[in-house]
């Protein structure tokens, strides 16, 4: 690795690290919010802790008793989340861009989750399309939806992810 890349990977960490650290600093005052993930049938898998750093939001996912394999996890518009979970709406689309990967991409679409045999996982996922406390871009009360199965990152308008089988509402 060169000089300049262990530097920018330094001052990365760094900035990081600090925003984690300031606590309510963070715009409208939504350092930190998060979404109890339940199933249809009310049971919990868990949370979503999610903080304002700069250049959008990280998502701390800490969650179990899922069915092994690949899903999609999602940010939907709408914060409600019902026995169907079809009260969240559609992913979030702030910018009314198609579904898939790069720089259209819904802001709502996060990387597929591969959760292991046992059902229980953790991951951190940066999201540099959203963000707390403010603005179009802003997730407080939109919802987190896992899907039964992968997203393919190019059906429209969703990814062909399947049934929704767990949800949180994202609150302060």
């Amino acid at each position: 690795m060169s000089v300049s890349s262990q530097v920018i990977r330094s001052v990365g960490t760094v900035l990081l690290c600090s925003a984690l650290v300031a606590g309510n600093s963070f715009a409208g005052g939504h350092a930190k919010v998060k979404a109890m993930i339940k199933g249809s049938d009310g049971q919990n898998h868990g949370v979503v802790e999610f903080y304002s750093v700069p250049g959008g939001v990280l998502m701390d996912a800490q969650l179990q008793g899922l069915p092994p394999g690949e899903h999609a996890f999602h940010i939907h518009a709408k914060g409600s989340c019902t026995p169907d979970f079809k009260a969240a709406g559609g992913h979030f689309n702030p910018a009314g861009v198609e579904h898939g990967l790069g720089v259209g991409r819904h802001a709502g679409t996060n990387p597929n989750i591969h959760v292991p045999d046992n059902g229980s996982l953790r991951i951190e996922i940066l999201n540099t399309k959203v963000s707390l406390g403010g603005g179009d871009n802003d997730i407080l009360n939109k919802s987190i939806i896992l899907h039964a199965k992968g997203d393919d990152y190019k059906s429209q308008p969703s990814g062909a992810a399947g049934p929704r089988i767990a949800c949180g509402v994202i609150e302060g």
